[in-house]
Order: structure tokens, then C-alpha cells, then sequence
């Protein structure tokens, strides 16, 4: 009789468990990403602050080069700054703010993207709303005498025109002698010095597109948002002009009448009133 032997036992060996992190070593690895996101978070918010004051000035240059073809249709005239105003009606007023001014108005910091003598050079209203506003705004308030303004809107727009382009006797324009002429606008070719004079500012919390004095009204404060703690932003009194926080901290992007964007701190143009007035006294 054939006897079969039993099948040999087929155990396996003891597998050893895989080896666990110590909780020193967890911590360790945990103080590494520490450091490392530590190192990496400031410069990767530095892009971002950098990556937003480029598209801004890219904004500028596009806004300047709508209004030099504004210009160009108007026999060298420039469109006319807009005050908080100027809102669209229909009326010959209204026609006029419609067809002259860069655009109107809803409500102080609140812009009327369907009216307005720029609009025609910009098609739709997404692109009108992207252009007007800096990707790097931080949202602070409208700003109007001085005083926190609450209009029950919410500012969507950026830049400002220098006031002084406008020729309005009714409004009082700063130029006293420009007030006789005909037109209600400066010309672009009779801009004196165009590469030291600045046609569209970058302000705090702007209310309207009429940038007046950027050299001491609280209503026309040149930002420092770009590379700017909000602390700095956060001066909204006279005093802002003396702040050495403010003056110097951050920077702003500020368009020339010869269509080039610079990056200044606001105590380059606080300390800079030529770079205001396109036409001055002695070049009338």
C-alpha cells in the first residue's frame, strides 16, 4: 500500500511590521515645511504683488492709448475728467458728459460703464471694468472731503485724470486762464513737457476720474498699494502727507502725457507739483 507522506508545512516567516515615523522625526519633518513655507511664502507674495503692478501699468498704457485716439477724433482734445457729477442723463447735459468726458458717473466711486466719451474705444463692459481697475486694489473705501464716503456702492475703478485737463467755468477749473477758451479740454499737442507731466493717476480710494491736487487734498491721495503694507494705506487723514510710512512704503503706477507708465512712491509727486499741471503759467 502506498502510503503519501504529508505536504511540508508552508509557513512563512515572521514579516517584520514596516517602520513607523517617531514623533521626533514627524516634528522634525513638520519644522522643515515650517521653514521652507516661511522662505517660500514672501517671495511667492512678492510675484504676486509684482505680477499685479505690471497689469496695472499694462492698464495705464492701454487707458492712455484711448485717450489719444479720443484725442485724434477731436482735433487734438483730450476727454474730459469726470467729477463724481457728472451722471448720465437724458438731456443735453447728458449728451455732453456722454460724448467729452471719459465717463460718467452712478454715484461717487461708482462708475457708469455704459456712458461715457472713452467707451466707444472700449467694446464691452467686462473689458471696460477690467481696465479701469488695478488687480492689486486692496478695496479701501471712496474717499470724498476728506471723509469716508458710504454711497451704498462699491468702488470699481482705480485711476484718475488729472483735473487740470478740463476747461470748465462753470466747475471752476484750476487754470483760470484756460477758462475763456472755447473747447472744454486741453489738446494733447499743446501739453507742454509731456514726459514729466501726468496724465492719469493711481489714487486711494478715488471718487471721481478728477485728480485736482495730488500734492495735498486727501481726495486725491496717490496710492502706495503696490509692495505696501494695507497699514499704509490706512492714513486717510492731512496728515498722510507727512506720514513717512505713507510717502515711501509702497509705490503706484502714474501715466505720462507721452503715453509712458512709471512706479513712483507718493513722495515723488508730492514733492514734484510740476508734474501736475500740463499747461503752466509761463507756458501759455
Amino acid at each position: 500500500m502506498t502510503t503519501f507522506a504529508p505536504a511540508p508545512s508552508r509557513r512563512h516567516p515572521c514579516r517584520r511590521g514596516a517602520a513607523a515615523f517617531t514623533l521626533v522625526e514627524l516634528l522634525v519633518v513638520i519644522g522643515i515645511i515650517a521653514v521652507l513655507m516661511g522662505i517660500l511664502l514672501p517671495a511667492l507674495n512678492k510675484a504676486r504683488q509684482q505680477a499685479w503692478s505690471v497689469s496695472c501699468a499694462s492698464n495705464m498704457k492701454q487707458m492712455y492709448n484711448f485717450t489719444a485716439m479720443f484725442a485724434l477724433d477731436h482735433k487734438g482734445h483730450l476727454p474730459r475728467p469726470s467729477t463724481l457729477y457728472d451722471r448720465y442723463t437724458n438731456t443735453p447735459t447728458g449728451t455732453r458728459i456722454e460724448e467729452n468726458d471719459c465717463w460718467a458717473f452712478v454715484s461717487a466711486g461708482v462708475v457708469d460703464f455704459d456712458h461715457g466719451g472713452l467707451w466707444r474705444y472700449i467694446g464691452d463692459v467686462g473689458t471696460r471694468r477690467a481696465i479701469v481697475m488695478c488687480p492689486g486694489d486692496n478695496g479701501e473705501r471712496t474717499l470724498h472731503a476728506g471723509q469716508y464716503f458710504n454711497n451704498g456702492g462699491t468702488r470699481n475703478f482705480s485711476y484718475a485724470m488729472n483735473a487740470w485737463i478740463r476747461i470748465d467755468p462753470d466747475l471752476g477749473n484750476p487754470n483760470p486762464a484756460r477758462r475763456t477758451n472755447k473747447y472744454t479740454s486741453v489738446r494733447l499737442p499743446k501739453v507742454m513737457k509731456p514726459a514729466e507731466k501726468i496724465i492719469w493717476y493711481e489714487e486711494v480710494g478715488p471718487n471721481d476720474a478728477y485728480c485736482v491736487n495730488p500734492h495735498a487734498s486727501i481726495d486725491d491721495l496717490p496710492t502706495p498699494r503696490h509692495g505696501s503694507p494695507k497699514a499704509a494705506l490706512s492714513n486717510y487723514s492731512g496728515a498722510a502727507y507727512g506720514n513717512p510710512i505713507y510717502r515711501n512704503a509702497g509705490r503706484g503706477n502714474h501715466c505720462f502725457f507721452d503715453g509712458h507708465v512709471e512706479s513712483m512712491t507718493p513722495s515723488q509727486i508730492i514733492d514734484n507739483p510740476r508734474s501736475h499741471y500740463p499747461l503752466m503759467a509761463e507756458d501759455i
